[in-house]
């Protein structure tokens, strides 16, 4: 028969049990001891990692292309992007390194400036433009497509700089607000060669009716403008007779798409060159696929002496050509004639006499340039 144990014995045989529990607690608090001093370690480790990390990506980035090009070269990609028309490349560029941002510091760099009135807050953008450019020549585009209330404010800043004005362009959507910019041109532009001028539509609500033709002010412009030489108009009705300055070497003529039918009159152009002695380039154009009907000139013997033209550049349907035969032009060189429609693919026996009276009065020729041009085999 068994015993029961007394307490004394039960205190005897707890004793062992406390001691191994208090030696096994102990022990797991050293562990969780040297747990923390390793994770210590361990974001030390990660910190230094990052360290080498970054130091590594900084180093590499000194040895990437966009670090190795030389400045000046770097500088010609940038103003290569902006004539493309990513007018924002300096601001974007800006981005990249501190390499490129200093490239950015070159004036010339800021020389084009983009003037979009219909963006937000366009003021303050020309601004920064040109206190960027500082005293470098411009190239200057407005842009007014909507939004024309602050073209006065615009080119009351853009005036401050004349001087420095090369060239000019404005790009609107009615007559009016081109006007309304060469109207404000009124402070001498010493340094002004070029005047490029492309409206989309002629009438709006400010405009007379559509049969009265309306005249931007060119010869307004260069009377402040005495190196005025390139002008190009994108305009859908030729430019009348004295409203283009006679200076003028260099001219070209673009008559965009129109939705309602549209003649020409060969007498009018005519009229309009013989008042351009100093041409030395002329060019006219309609957009590919279109056609313009060309009125024949009422005096079929009359002739227009351009004794300064070396190159003569028409692009248009068949009717076009009918301004070859009442050229005179001595000096010319270059002469490229293309059609705006798509070949016949068969000989026109009026473009084919057009050309050939012209071709048979000019010296030879260094270029002559043929497209889609449905010529006799016999020229």
């Amino acid at each position: 028969m068994n015993s029961i144990p007394s307490s004394v014995e039960d205190a005897g045989a707890q004793a062992p049990i406390s001691l191994e529990l208090e030696a096994h607690e102990h022990a797991v608090t050293r562990i969780d001891d040297q747990i923390e001093g390793l994770v210590r370690t361990v974001r030390q480790l990660e910190f230094q990692k990052a360290q080498h990390l970054e130091r590594i990506r900084y180093i590499k980035g000194l040895t990437t292309l966009a670090r190795q090009l030389l400045p000046d070269l770097l500088a010609c990609i940038i103003k290569e992007c902006v004539l493309e028309g990513w007018t924002r490349m300096p601001l974007t560029a800006s981005h990249v390194c501190s390499e490129w941002r200093r490239v950015l510091k070159i004036p010339t760099i800021w020389s084009h400036v983009y003037v979009n009135c219909d963006a937000k807050d366009p003021y303050r953008r020309t601004s920064f433009w040109l206190k960027n450019a500082q005293t470098s020549p411009l190239q200057i585009i407005v842009d007014v497509r909507s939004d024309a209330s602050s073209i006065p404010a615009i080119m009351a800043l853009l005036t401050t700089r004349a001087p420095q004005w090369q060239t000019l362009t404005i790009i609107s959507s009615v007559f009016y607000h081109s006007n309304a910019i060469l109207q404000l041109c009124n402070c001498p532009l010493p340094q002004l060669a070029a005047l490029n001028i492309a409206v989309s539509e002629e009438f709006d609500d400010r405009n007379d009716l559509p049969g009265q033709h309306q005249h931007l002010k060119i010869i307004e412009v260069s009377a402040q403008a005495p190196c005025l030489r390139r002008l190009r108009i994108d305009r859908n009705t030729l430019p009348s007779l004295g409203t283009i300055p006679t200076g003028i070497t260099d001219l070209s003529i673009f008559l965009p798409f129109v939705n309602h039918p549209s003649v020409i009159s060969v007498d009018k152009a005519l009229a309009l060159f013989d008042a351009l002695p100093a041409l030395r380039t002329l060019s006219i154009g309609l957009p590919y696929q279109q056609a313009r009907q060309f009125e024949l000139a009422e005096n079929k013997g009359r002739l227009v002496h351009l004794s300064e033209l070396y190159t003569l550049t028409l692009t248009g349907s068949s009717q076009i050509f009918r301004i070859l035969p009442h050229l005179v032009t001595p000096s010319l060189t270059n002469l490229l004639l293309r059609s705006s429609v798509s070949s016949l693919s068969y000989p026109d026996d009026e473009i084919g006499s057009n050309v050939q009276k012209y071709m048979a009065q000019i010296p030879p020729l260094r270029l002559l340039d043929l497209h889609d041009v449905d010529l006799p085999p016999a020229i």
